[in-house]
């Protein structure tokens, strides 16, 4: 039987997170990651052991039984902190250098960009991710849905 055909549980024990196989009282500590957690984030999903090697590739969280599904999305989260910008309040071009002021759902945010063509990531779907000098990620949702004071100040700074 492969391991993706076992069954298993995701289970959070203080800030670690362990596999259990059905059946088995052992449980080893992994690491969950997204491949592509920029251009795909939500999608597949890699179980990661020690050793830094891949236990398991799964194509959804959907494959999950809940207790296990909540206890990925929990690590998701944490492992890929990412302020969404709601509202651009400022920008400044200064020598190439953007600087941004932003309000976040994390609160108010101000940041600097560095070679714009490389550090802000436009997706067809109306997504854009900005990282920042201190190798932060941002990201706009959707700009075509930010006021347009939001969207004038931020064409400003691309």
């Amino acid at each position: 039987m492969s391991e993706e055909q076992k069954k298993f549980k995701l289970i959070r024990k203080l800030d670690r997170v362990f596999l259990r196989y059905d059946g088995s009282d052992e449980e080893q500590p992994v690491r969950l990651v997204w491949p592509r957690p920029i251009s795909a984030r939500g999608k597949e999903v890699s179980i990661i052991g020690e050793g830094k090697k891949e236990i398991l590739m799964l194509d959804s969280l959907d494959r999950l039984d809940s207790e296990s599904r909540a206890v990925a999305k929990e690590e998701l989260e944490r492992r890929y902190l990412v302020a969404r910008i709601t509202r651009v309040i400022g920008t400044q071009v200064d020598f190439g250098n953007r600087y941004w002021h932003v309000d976040t759902d994390r609160g108010e945010r101000k940041f600097l960009i560095k070679e714009p063509s490389k550090n802000m990531i436009w997706f067809n779907d109306d997504r854009i991710i900005l990282r920042d000098t201190l190798g932060n990620h941002h990201e706009i949702e959707s700009y075509s849905s930010l006021d347009a004071r939001s969207r004038a100040e931020a064409e400003r700074a691309m």
